[in-house]
């Protein structure tokens, strides 16, 4: 069953348990808020979805909500789901938002829904499933503060299909995935660090970074390259402030697409300077002989191939080996 609510108000700075093991909300723990019928919800405290069961929050058709802070998969074992979508606005002005504590965490804003909050950590996301996932023209997060990914545990963010994240500081862990074609607003003076692995693009696509990007000796970037055209047949990051990409940088060939010698592709761009001195290249999908350069061109990185490539299928796709070399543990 599901408990629908037309408002409900706690002027005293309660908190609002959604679980199936705890909650006096029947059996599957679900609470729907609908603002067609001027739904709204008003916690002054703690929302916990998912504390020792499983619970789950909808927030729809423009409903309103707002709530001291939100946990979602609290204790092990425990599954929380959030999903806050069309037009539909939760705010935690001042609160954290924290999903996947020790037990499964997940949060979906799509179709035009916006969540306000001071900052936000994505760890124990659900295998197969992002635990942030911002999708669809005009939804959002702002978060005032920092977000972290895969900090203390594996977490997944997507921002996609024309999604804005905005923080101060956006942190990739060393157990932490992120990927999509959306854009990462960190600001002029803000930096997105990558310590863990950056799949830009949806297969293929371009991933925006407002401000800087940062990527550690610790992190990964990964671009897929099914064809010439940016951002229709290869993944594109574009930076608008500097880059500095240490650790790997994978070019991984798609879609039985092998390049012939003096094929150019511009896969990363920046609006500052670029710094790639650090970085190791390495190419998957191509049989073994293919030679390449990557070289600076004005404002971005360039792959050249200088002779023809053989494509060689890989085993699975890019974001399948990454959730399983995070989710065990592999080295990368």
């Amino acid at each position: 069953h599901r408990l629908a609510l037309a408002n409900l108000e706690d002027s005293e700075a309660g908190e609002l348990v959604i679980d199936a093991a705890t909650s006096a909300v029947p059996e599957d723990a679900e609470v729907e808020v609908d603002g067609a019928g001027g739904g709204w919800l008003d916690i002054e405290g703690a929302v916990t979805v998912g504390r020792d069961g499983a619970g789950r929050i909808e927030l729809t058709a423009g409903a309103q909500a707002t709530a001291g802070s939100l946990d979602a998969g609290v204790l092990p074992g425990s599954r929380g789901e959030v999903a806050v979508q069309g037009d539909a606005t939760l705010l935690m002005l001042d609160g954290q938002a924290r999903l996947g504590v020790d037990g499964f965490g997940q949060a979906h804003v799509l179709d035009g829904g916006q969540v306000v909050s001071a900052g936000a950590e994505v760890n124990s996301s659900a295998p197969g499933a992002p635990g942030l996932l911002i999708s669809g023209a005009g939804s959002r997060w702002d978060a005032g503060g920092a977000v972290s990914v895969g900090e203390s545990s594996a977490g997944h963010l997507r921002v996609a299909a024309g999604g804005v994240l905005s923080a101060t500081t956006i942190e990739i862990g060393g157990l932490g995935l992120v990927d999509g074609d959306g854009t990462f607003d960190v600001g002029p003076n803000g930096v997105l660090i990558n310590g863990g692995m950056f799949l830009p693009g949806t297969s293929p696509g371009i991933a925006t970074v407002r401000g800087n990007y940062v990527q550690t000796t610790l992190g990964t970037l990964e671009l897929e390259i099914g064809g010439l055209t940016p951002g229709h047949s290869h993944d594109v990051l574009e930076v608008s402030g500097d880059a500095t990409t240490n650790g790997s940088v994978i070019l991984t060939f798609v879609q039985g697409f092998a390049p012939k010698r003096g094929d150019r592709f511009n896969l990363l761009t920046a609006g500052g300077f670029i710094d790639a001195a650090g970085a190791e290249f390495e190419v998957r999908g191509l049989g073994a002989g293919f030679e390449f350069n990557v070289v600076d061109f004005d404002g971005g990185l360039r792959l050249i191939a200088l002779n023809d490539g053989r494509f060689v299928p890989e085993p699975s796709s890019a974001i399948g080996l990454a959730l399983a070399a995070i989710a065990m543990g592999l080295p990368r």
